[in-house]
């Protein structure tokens, strides 16, 4: 007999025979992502195997969220079984949700979407809960809605200082007439407030006992939550027995997922980005993949394997593929955003495009506080044509509906800063048809691929498993 006790509400412990500890450890054991790469797997001294153990064979321990995932395995391998402890759950139908949605006299303009209702449902029922829901398919209302259900001492995580206000205008949007305290970094984390929306940065050191004050924990755009600090910040949430995440994108590494529902529990998709755009929610997108066939590179005849770098490094940096930028972002009509990651080559673009741009021109990256940011988002939603070189700080809760055109001007493979990209275009806004991405790959070498060339091929099998229509044009640059 294997019996699973709850020990607080971040972890169970097993007790079983020793053979069993060994399949559980395999099952909840994974490589992160570049493993091969950290210092700690390339030490000889320090023999890491690169894995993470989810199951700690040393105290028997697993995250309470991968309960479910637990008791499957041991169904499937016939395993007997006791579970010893109380689990919060409840009782809650479609009609007492649509009851209590109806006390909340939510403004006309928002309606709770069908897809809305079924995360709701699913977050009140379980208590834990991961909701996969797209940009712009009204997340904020979720948690609004599972804010007032509770009616306990709440503290929601966001990832950055602008979502800390825009989180709490949204729920004066939705017609919330209490106070929050909102917290960011070197704001005072001493409060009676019923409701605190803060940054995972400013809180992460905080104590289990500051933490234990919470009934309820709400996670915005909770795949960050795969981070160590917020890792280190989870496990000390010992006495919060509502947790629920919300986020627009998953990680295809299988370890930032079972950290996820290991912290928060199972993850459910009602909705995806085409379902939204078919439905009338979301902005229509195109793509138009640009490969740049850099005929005059210095790597074109040499036929040797370029370090992943010294590409980048050349790439970003050259004049013709800046000017090409610079007059495809110039050529556009509507409000173009123009997205670096490396911040010298955002200004290289920027005062490419400022001194010959005839419409207001904009730039932002990391540094700007955070009135300059909102600054610019509300120039750019009042204005007809405009440019803003944006890094991708504006990934994550940036929220302008008047968004025409994306440009993507830093060759990338990783999925959810490219999806949380796109994310932020997709939203409706008056005069807006829809959203053209234009996607910038570079062809260097004449008879091998390129490291960039085949992150380009990577996002195309993203676009194609989103089901993000495209076309691929091959352009010769002298």
């Amino acid at each position: 007999m294997i019996f699973i006790d709850k020990i607080n509400e971040v972890f169970v412990r097993i007790d079983a025979e020793r053979s069993i500890y060994a399949e559980l450890d395999d099952h909840f054991k994974f490589h992160p992502a570049n493993y091969k790469y950290d210092p700690k797997y390339r030490n000889p001294v320090i023999k890491w195997d690169g894995y993470v153990h989810l199951f700690k064979r040393l105290n028997r321990t697993l995250y309470i969220g991968l309960l479910p995932e637990l008791i499957q395995i041991l169904k499937k391998n016939n395993y007997e079984y006791t579970i010893r402890g109380s689990f919060d759950s409840e009782e809650f139908s479609e009609i007492e949700a649509l009851e209590f949605i109806k006390t909340l006299n939510l403004p006309e303009k928002y309606e709770v979407r069908d897809y809305q209702l079924k995360y709701f449902i699913k977050g009140v029922r379980n208590h834990r809960m991961i909701g996969v829901s797209p940009t712009s398919s009204g997340k904020s209302l979720l948690l609004y809605l599972f804010y007032r259900y509770f009616n306990k001492r709440t503290l929601i995580i966001v990832p950055t200082i602008q979502l800390v206000s825009q989180m709490f205008n949204d729920f004066k949007d939705y017609g919330y007439e209490g106070d929050a305290h909102l917290i960011m970094e070197g704001e005072t984390k001493i409060t009676d407030k019923q409701l605190v929306i803060s940054t995972y940065q400013a809180i992460y050191k905080e104590s289990r006992s500051w933490l234990g004050k919470f009934g309820v924990i709400l996670g915005d755009e909770s795949h960050t939550f795969a981070a160590k600090s917020l890792i280190d910040l989870m496990e000390k949430t010992t006495k919060t027995p509502i947790k629920i995440g919300v986020t627009g994108t998953i990680s295809k590494v299988e370890l930032s997922n079972m950290t996820m529902k290991g912290l928060f529990g199972p993850i459910s998709k009602f909705i995806t980005t085409k379902e939204l755009i078919d439905r009338g929610y979301s902005s229509p997108v195109f793509f138009k993949v640009l490969k740049l066939k850099l005929l005059n590179s210095i790597y074109r005849h040499n036929s040797v394997k370029i370090e992943y770098r010294d590409e980048i490094e050349y790439i970003i940096n050259l004049p013709e593929r800046i000017r090409f930028v610079a007059n495809l972002a110039l050529s556009l009509k509507g409000n173009t955003f123009v997205m670096f990651i490396n911040r010298a080559h955002g200004k290289k673009l920027y005062e490419e495009i400022k001194k010959r741009s005839t419409v207001p021109v904009f730039y932002i990256d990391g540094r700007n506080e955070n009135e300059e940011r909102e600054e610019v988002v509300r120039n750019v939603e009042t204005l007809e044509e405009s440019i803003t070189i944006c890094s991708r700080v504006f990934s994550t809760g940036v929220n302008v509906k008047r968004i025409h055109n994306l440009i993507f001007t830093h060759p990338s493979k990783a999925r959810i800063r490219t999806l949380q990209s796109i994310g932020r275009g997709l939203r409706k806004g008056e005069g807006k048809s829809h959203l053209m991405i234009f996607d910038i790959a570079d062809d260097l070498i004449d008879d091998l691929e390129n490291t960039t060339l085949f992150h380009m091929k990577e996002r195309l099998s993203m676009y194609d498993e989103e089901q993000f229509p495209y076309k691929l044009y091959d352009i010769r640059i002298k």
